[in-house]
Parts: structure tokens; sequence; C-alpha cells
């Protein structure tokens, strides 16, 4: 356990210093393989590792449909979600706030990433919201909120990665997220309607029965994507990595031929963003592979299982305490690193206690969502400010209903399994 605390405290003060995180992950791990309690440990193994935590073909689907999200966004596609949602949601008091939010429900079908959806959603819907009167904290804390429900509503990138290292069904995780996000979807609305009563927020512009069927036909390609993912991956079509190629090659055809909206002057930097964010993903994949080779070695996890049973047999009060550890944990830690470190960690727990992996992955691609919101270190927080002009601090406190709400969302599914268990059982 001292190694282990040596590891953060090193970690920890790395990102305080503003370290990039993959590097943060490299120098914490070759300080715990130097103090390791197992003697004799090559040098090399670092190399070893860092390589082989890439050297999967799972983890192709990453880059894939991060290069699918770009090129929907860039092919008019999240402009069509925006009008689809208007059309639905528009003419709601307030309504503009539900917009946006069923705008990043739609889009998340499609990019997997938090980011990603916040950015495509937010280039439309800010100047929307900016010029109807809605204040840029409150603008900005909805967006961002509903942004993480990117890696919740399948395709998912971080499911994507927890299934890489756990061994468990992609496709079951997938379909497990679909429940959360469409209740962590309504509690944001719920919240966006409330306070936007009490601001005073106007509804938006009215939309007749026949504009909205048309905004519902321009938005069918859009809408059939992620159903195409899914299906594939259920029916056994295709894996992960080859839906996400089947979405590329429709992305690209949707975007170009049909929509008519995606130049070929715009692919060489729709592919660069793509291969830059995956650089950065994989980066941080080889590190924390590193590290967590060694904490498994040491034998941290059955250290944790012991010292947790001693407290509870009940595998609710295990969950619930593990929820809050993380809860904690993804203010300080970004989700990916964050998937990578703690769960060859808490597999060994998940076993000793009888706890669906799948289930549990679910629940910790939520729970570190939340942390994408929060300070210090909330990727999502930074992007939206910085698109919203607005001081990150304000950004959070606007933001509080709205985490609370994905928060109760979060003990509900930890409380009734179902939420998340239910469409997985009834399909596969």
């Amino acid at each position: 356990m001292t190694i282990f605390l040596l590891f953060l405290g090193v970690l920890f003060f790395l990102i305080i210093i503003r370290t990039p995180i993959p590097f943060s992950l490299g120098i914490a791990s070759v300080v715990l393989l130097l103090t390791s309690t197992i003697k004799g440990l090559p040098f090399n193994v670092v190399a070893q590792r860092m390589y082989g935590g890439v050297d999967s073909f799972p983890l192709l689907a990453i880059p894939l449909f991060l290069l699918a999200g770009n090129l929907m966004e860039r092919g008019g596609m999240s402009e069509r979600i925006v009008i689809l949602a208007q059309a639905l949601l528009g003419r709601i008091k307030g309504g503009l706030n539900m917009v946006c939010i069923a705008s990043c429900m739609f889009f998340a079908g499609i990019s997997g990433s938090a980011v990603a959806d916040s950015a495509a959603v937010g280039g439309v819907m800010l100047p929307v919201m900016n010029k109807n009167g809605y204040d840029k904290d409150f603008s900005a804390a909805v967006l961002a909120t509903a942004g993480t429900i990117g890696p919740i509503i399948p395709p998912s990138v971080p499911m994507v990665m927890f299934g890489v290292v756990s061994g468990v069904s992609i496709g079951k995780m997938f379909l497990g997220g679909v429940l959360p996000g469409i209740l962590i979807g309504l509690g944001l609305m719920i919240v966006a309607y409330f306070v936007g009563v009490k601001r005073g927020y106007k509804s938006g512009q009215k939309i007749s029965f026949k504009d909205a069927i048309k905004a519902l036909k321009d938005c069918a390609l859009t809408i059939v994507a992620p159903l195409i993912i899914i299906v594939g991956i259920i029916g056994g079509f295709f894996t992960p990595t080859e839906a996400a190629s089947v979405a590329v090659v429709y992305s690209f055809i949707v975007g170009k031929f049909i929509y008519k909206d995606l130049k070929w002057s715009a692919l060489p930097k729709i592919v660069c963003d793509a291969m830059l964010s995956s650089a950065a993903v994989m980066f941080i994949v080889s590190s924390s592979n590193l590290s967590a080779w060694l904490i498994a070695i040491e034998q941290l996890p059955k250290l944790i299982a012991g010292i947790l049973s001693n407290l509870t047999n009940d595998a609710t009060m295990i969950l619930i305490i593990l929820n809050i550890f993380i809860l904690f944990w993804g203010m300080i830690m970004d989700l990916t690193p964050s998937i990578m470190i703690l769960t060859p960690i808490f597999l060994p727990i998940l076993k000793q206690f009888g706890i669906d992996p799948a289930y549990f992955g679910v629940v910790m691609v939520v729970n570190l969502c939340i942390g994408l919101v929060t300070p210090p270190v909330g990727t999502v927080l930074y992007v939206v400010s910085e698109m919203a002009e607005v001081k990150p601090l304000e950004l959070v406190k606007a933001a509080i209903p709205f985490l609370c709400s994905m928060v109760i969302v979060l003990f509900l599914m930890i409380l009734f399994p179902k939420i998340v268990t239910f469409i997985p059982s009834l399909i596969m």
C-alpha cells in the first residue's frame, strides 16, 4: 500500500504542476517500478507494457469512431439534429435548453465522445441561445452537462476501453448505456425547464407540423447511423471495430453525396483532428497500461478487496463505496486514464462480491462523466467555458443543479441495477 500511495503522490504532484497526463502516468509508473517490492524487474518492461497496451484490435474502434464523429459533424448532421430537436421541443417555455440537451443526446449516438458532442452541438446552439437572451453561464452549464451523455449512449469510446481492459462484451455495455443515457437526458431537461421558467426564458420559434415532418425526414439518415452500429454488433454482423469502420464509410457517403455538406478540402483537417485525438488517447492508454500492470503484480486489488470485505459483505454497499471513491477520483483524473488505472484494480473486487463487470463498467463510465464538468481537471468544463466565453467557476456554479440530477441517476443505477441490465438481458 505504501508504494501505491507514493505512486499516487507523484502522479497528483505532476498533474498539479500541469505535466501532461500521459507523461505524469509514465513517470509515476517508473517510480512505482523502481520502488516495487518485487525485485529483479527489468527496465525494458516499460517499453514492452506500453507497446502491449495499444497492441489491440478492438482499440482500433477509437480512432475510427472519432473520425466518424468528425465526418458527421462537418457533413451537416449536427445542424440537422438541432433542427429536429427544435421542431420537437422549441415551442416549450425555455425550450432552447431542452433543444440543446436533446441535440446532445442525438449526437451522442454518433460521436461516442463528450468533447466532440459538446463542440458539435455548442457550435450551433450557443449563438442561438445567446441571441434569444439566455444567460451565458446557464447556456454553458446546459451544454457541458448534456455533452457528457456522449460517452454513455452508444457508441462509446470509454466503454470500448473498459471492454478491452476487462474482457467483457462491448456490445453488452453499449446496450447497458441506453437507459442511463436517456434518464440523464430527461433529468437534465427537468432541471433546465424549471430553472428556465424561473429565469423567465421565452419559448423558441414555433414550427408547423409540416416543417416538423420535413425536419424528421432530413434527419432520418443521421438517426439511422447509431442503429446500424448497435444492430450490427448485437446481430453479430460485425465487431465494434468493424462497426466503427462502417460508421466512417456511412458518414462519408451521407455527408458528401447525400447531404453534400462535406467538402473535399475539409477532409485533410478532419482526418488530422481525428489522428491527433486518437494519438492523445492511445498515449494515455499505453502509459496507464504500465501502471495498471505494476499495481496488479503488487496485489493491490487483493489488499483492497480484503479491506472492503472487513467492512461489509453486501454487494450494494460495496458499489456505493466504490462509486463514492470514483466520484471524487473523477474530479482529479480524466476519464480515459481513470478507466485504464482503476479497472484492473476493481475487477478482482467485483469478482469476489459477485458484481457483473459489464454492469459496473456502465456505472463507472457514468460516474466518471460527472467528473468531466468538475474542477480541477474537467475536460468538458474547460472546452465549453472557452466556447461560451464564461469563466470555469461560473459555469460550475450554474451547473450544480444539473450535476445533482446526474448523481441521482447514478445512485438509482446502483440501487436498481435493472436500469443498466434490462436491455442487454432482453436482447442478448
